[in-house]
């Protein structure tokens, strides 16, 4: 574009930018209701494997408790068993003539008596254990009735959020093709599409800004300044590609 460029060559470069940017804003709504539908499902997963972890924690619980219920019983069986021999062997007692017979089977029965002591007291222990753990698990119960609660309301919200961004995104895609459909010069529009396609992050168009790029916020060139100054076609930073512009705005 000439040097000597006067106000009515200026005037439609300046309306491209300024509906190039009002594009730019719909876009980014539109993007930022995009990226939230697109999290909510991950969140709900997230909520929904924190409820399973919950659950399937208090179940191996429960069967650590079982497991605990089903030794003690073995050990009380097994105790029995030898309490039973041993009362068996006492009534042989009687009938002893010989002094060995009699004392083998006295220290037998003293033997068994001291097996089945050991097992009362493990036996024992663990019937504590069993309190204890059956009390934890009946306030694990309570805990977890009450954090699924608040995990499912939060799966309820982000579903009702999901239903609302739905809505909006209705909206904010209408107003993004009418925006499209504003922008009046097909070079600034094709240019900004192009680096869409490209799937270049927003924002597409940046400011130039004492000849740094608002984008990377890297020198550009002189020749690339006075280019975005002077030129009506798109121009874009040599290092991140991205449109630039100047905002003429007053300052004040």
């Amino acid at each position: 574009m000439p040097s000597d460029a006067g106000p009515y060559e200026i005037k439609p470069v300046k309306e491209a930018i300024k509906q190039i940017l009002n594009l730019q804003n719909k876009d980014i709504a539109l993007s930022s209701i995009i990226r939230q539908m697109k999290a909510i499902p991950a969140e709900i997963a997230d909520t929904e494997s924190r409820i399973k972890k919950i659950c399937d924690s208090l179940e191996k619980s429960k069967t650590e408790l079982a497991e605990m219920e089903k030794s003690r019983a073995q050990m009380r069986a097994e105790r029995r068993a030898i309490e039973a021999k041993s009362e068996k062997y006492k009534s042989q007692l009687t009938g002893m003539k010989r002094k060995e017979d009699y004392d083998a089977i006295e220290a037998e029965i003293a033997k068994m008596h001291a097996v089945s002591g050991e097992m009362e007291e493990r036996e024992l222990e663990l019937l504590f254990e069993i309190d204890a753990k059956r009390e934890k698990i009946s306030k694990d119960e309570t805990d977890t009735e009450i954090a699924i609660v608040k995990l499912k309301g939060e799966i309820d919200s982000a579903r009702a959020s999901l239903s609302d961004l739905d809505i909006a995104l209705a909206s904010a895609q209408e107003l993004y093709n009418t925006a499209q459909k504003n922008v009046e010069s097909e070079i600034w529009l094709e240019a900004y599409l192009t680096l869409k396609r490209n799937k270049k992050p927003l924002p597409l168009v940046v400011k130039l800004d004492k000849g740094q790029c608002c984008g990377c916020f890297l020198k550009v060139s002189g020749e690339t300044a006075d280019n975005v100054a002077n030129s009506d076609s798109p121009i874009y930073c040599e290092h991140c590609g991205k449109i630039l512009y100047i905002d003429t705005r007053p300052s004040g």
